[in-house]
């Protein structure tokens, strides 16, 4: 197991990913193999699944604030029935939207796009304290480093992958 940041597995993760599909021969190596198995261990898979529901719930929040300013400024009837425009969509399905008078409308405008900033503020502000985030991750130290391996991906790759080079100090 390594503590590192959310920021620095996910870089991890696309630069493995992106090595491996370079060249489909290297998913057969020993490094290959130690890739898959840090990007497919359980504790990667827990911490993406964390990541994934807080980020949902987020999403969710703010899908569920889009709808209800539809319902307050969409159309009704006498009786108060929301009043949808019913058409035929693409798909051939009928889709049921809502209708809105022009005044209601624009409101429902205003209101959807405050709610948009808001969303994106929470959402950005979710990003950076994700990777910033220490989290804990199973590692598989590969034997070899093979010679297709750049400096950069060297440098991502150690520590998770590969083993981090010694400091020799000569007596």
């Amino acid at each position: 197991m390594a503590i590192i940041s959310f920021k620095e597995f996910t870089n991890f993760a696309i630069t493995g990913k992106q090595y491996i599909e370079k060249d489909p021969k290297r998913e057969k190596t020993k490094l290959g193999y130690a890739i898959k198995k840090v990007i497919n261990s359980e504790s990667a898979r827990d911490v993406i699944k964390q990541y994934e529901d807080d980020r949902d719930k987020i999403v969710k929040k703010y899908s569920d604030s889009a709808e209800d300013a539809n319902i307050d400024f969409c159309m009704t009837d006498k009786d108060g029935a929301i009043v949808y425009d019913l058409s035929a969509g693409q798909d051939g399905k009928q889709n049921r939207n809502y209708r809105f008078t022009k005044d209601n409308l624009r409101k429902r405008n205003e209101k959807i796009h405050v709610l948009k900033d808001e969303f994106q503020s929470k959402l950005n502000n979710f990003a950076k304290e994700w990777n910033e985030k220490d989290i804990e991750i199973d590692i598989f130290i590969c034997g070899e480093v093979p010679n297709d391996v750049t400096d950069e991906e060297k440098e991502i790759f150690n520590g998770i992958v590969l083993a981090p080079p010694l400091n020799i100090v000569s007596k």
